[in-house]
């Protein structure tokens, strides 16, 4: 396995700051972007002093709920740190995308929800009708990874102490109340777990911490037709039975090595010629169907949209946008 030392100078470095910052910037209208953009120089150069000092501390999140079909928690980090995240995820990047399995398509260069559709689609052609697939869900995945897991995970590849220690930052900068879908770590007494949802690297740790669970199914398992996104991940062959006994395995890895535990009344075994509800689509093997629920969802932004138009609130232009 290759392993990266020396980096921490190259990601703190002012040139890559600046980079961050650009990128950072972009769509941001709170408070503490606009506090941060009045000095950005002097702002910048402080930030860089107080990582090259490892003297750096994550700021208190804001914490704000969204509903869609669900309830989710979102932490916005202050804008200073979403500069630390994306030069550093500038970096962790380019290590460990090379890791990823083909299959594996949630926030990827290159990648996606249309990609992920289409290779399932693929898998699906490839295959008879009373062929089965596994559809598995994983309980509260972003609230529920194990924080010194991931950072185990990390260790492997990273040597540079400063830059375990800035991951570290990040990753301890907030853990969740203990809730059912927890997993006892018995090697340590304080359990921390969950990843905010809001930074940017927390969809790039997420990642690498299922990738542990890809090579698994596909090295290790040996499952030729499979494809995950985020914690969504389905499985295909000729056999039920297989299919049962692989969900066992998977069930028992997830528990024993990243402490995770499968949503049980989310798992599906059935007949390809049910469909396979993935990423927002239902594949057939001769057509596919939009799922219902994005479907409604699409029909009542559409109904508002009309609305607002008609009241003139909106123009032809943005609703044709």
């Amino acid at each position: 396995m290759k392993t990266y030392n020396n980096l921490y100078n190259e990601i703190i470095a002012l040139p890559n700051l600046y980079k961050a910052y650009s990128e950072a910037k972009a769509g941001k209208k709170d408070k503490t972007f606009r506090e941060f953009t009045k000095n950005s120089h002097n702002n910048l150069w402080r930030l860089h002093k107080e990582l090259a000092s490892q003297k750096y501390t994550p700021s208190p999140y804001t914490i704000f709920y969204v509903n869609d079909y669900k309830e989710r928690k979102i932490m916005a980090p202050h804008f200073r740190d979403h500069i630390v995240h994306h030069a550093l995820h500038n970096y962790l990047e380019q290590i460990y995308d090379p890791t990823f399995i083909h299959d594996s398509f949630a926030c990827r260069k290159g990648k996606g929800t249309h990609k992920g559709f289409a290779r399932l689609k693929r898998f699906v052609n490839m295959h008879k009708q009373n062929d089965y697939f596994m559809k598995c869900d994983i309980s509260k995945y972003f609230y529920s990874i194990d924080q010194h897991t991931l950072m185990a995970v990390f260790k492997r590849k990273i040597k540079d102490q400063k830059l375990l220690w800035l991951i570290e930052k990040i990753i301890h900068s907030h853990h969740e109340e203990t809730m059912p879908a927890h997993v006892h770590n018995s090697c340590f007494d304080e359990q921390k777990k969950g990843l905010p949802i809001g930074n940017l690297t927390s969809q790039l740790f997420a990642n690498i911490y299922l990738n542990e669970l890809d090579h698994f199914a596909k090295h290790k398992l040996k499952i030729k037709h499979y494809a995950r996104y985020v914690d969504d991940f389905v499985i295909l062959s000729e056999n039920k039975e297989c299919l049962q006994n692989t969900w066992k395995k998977i069930h028992e890895f997830l528990e024993k090595k990243l402490f995770l535990k499968l949503e049980t009344r989310k798992t599906q075994i059935n007949k390809i010629a049910f469909g396979i509800d993935f990423i927002g689509y239902v594949a057939f093997q001769k057509y596919i169907r939009v799922r219902t629920r994005n479907y409604k969802r699409f029909a009542i932004r559409l109904k508002k949209r009309i609305h607002l138009y008609n009241t003139e609130r909106l123009s032809f232009e943005k609703l044709n946008a």
